[in-house]
């Protein structure tokens, strides 16, 4: 037997309805999370991924609904990562948070994605000097 429960939303800029969030199944538990930038505001319609710690593939990914929120159901008990957006250098991880999940609860979450760094340019050092193995001529 399932049933939900209502997410508290700010609904007053948008008439989206909020989020449901289904009781997790037995034995099962529920990640429901926001995700924002580093101002505060809502990031609609972003990849979120949950992978266990230690794995490189992610499990499941789902894309923020209008009001920034996103719902991984009927998960395992144990512990997630969350890994939110994408980056354009691969080099770079995307920001991560770790969640731990309960059998029959709903873990709340908040992800924050920062901005990626800027690059300004071969010479960015703040003094003026290059940076360290590159040959100015």
């Amino acid at each position: 037997m399932s049933t939900q429960q209502q997410v508290p939303n700010d609904t007053s800029t948008n008439s989206v309805e909020p989020t449901k969030v289904e009781s997790p199944a037995i034995g099962a538990g529920t990640i429901h999370g926001v995700l924002v930038d580093q101002t505060g505001a809502l990031l609609p319609n972003m990849p979120v991924s949950i992978l266990r710690p230690g794995t490189y593939n992610a499990q499941r990914t789902v894309r923020t609904d209008a009001h920034g929120e996103f719902v991984f159901a009927d998960l395992p008990a144990g512990r997630y990562e969350l890994m939110f957006g994408t980056r354009d250098d691969p080099r770079q991880r995307p920001d991560t948070d770790y969640v731990q999940v309960k059998a029959g609860e709903v873990s709340e979450t908040k992800g924050t994605i920062y901005p990626e760094p800027v690059d300004t340019g071969p010479c960015c050092k703040p003094y003026g000097a290059p940076p360290a193995r590159r040959r100015v001529v």
